[in-house]
């Protein structure tokens, strides 16, 4: 099944704003919880989805959505997301397709310290992470608008 990605709202009834309880009603309770000493966020990997979603406190900030592909941190164990944004950009868009599709990045940078540099690019509502060397997309963020 392919899912519409809703850019800066979500996907179907995981939308930005809901409550973490929401969140585990619609995708099941098989995920692990990530915690990070020091910061005010948590997430829950829902592996098997291919979708990580972080919260901060109880509410839902942000929705991390895989290929599948191992890149940047990223070690594969994500299932693949299958979405589209747009009906045109998909997981197998590559770098290019992205930036002829939404034109210049309001902000974009690289990661040279992973185990597979890789280099992210972000919009209003939405952030993708590429493979450096392929432009393959590793991960899609959606975010809400700024």
């Amino acid at each position: 099944m392919i899912h519409k990605i809703d850019i800066g709202v979500g996907i179907g009834d995981v939308v930005l704003g809901k409550e973490e309880n929401e969140i585990i009603e619609i995708l099941g309770d098989e995920y692990e919880k990530s915690v990070y000493e020091g910061e005010d966020l948590h997430y829950l990997c829902f592996y098997e989805l291919g979708i990580s979603t972080c919260f901060q406190g109880n509410i839902l900030n942000s929705i991390f959505i895989y290929s599948g592909l191992k890149g940047g941190c990223e070690t594969g164990k994500f299932k693949r997301f299958e979405g589209i944004i747009d009906g045109k950009i998909t997981m197998d868009s590559n770098y290019q397709e992205v930036m002829l599709h939404f034109g210049k990045p309001m902000d974009q940078g690289e990661y040279d310290f992973p185990p597979i540099p890789s280099q992210w690019i972000s919009y209003d509502g939405i952030a993708f992470d590429f493979i450096i060397e392929t432009g393959e997309i590793i991960f899609m963020t959606i975010l809400s608008p700024d």
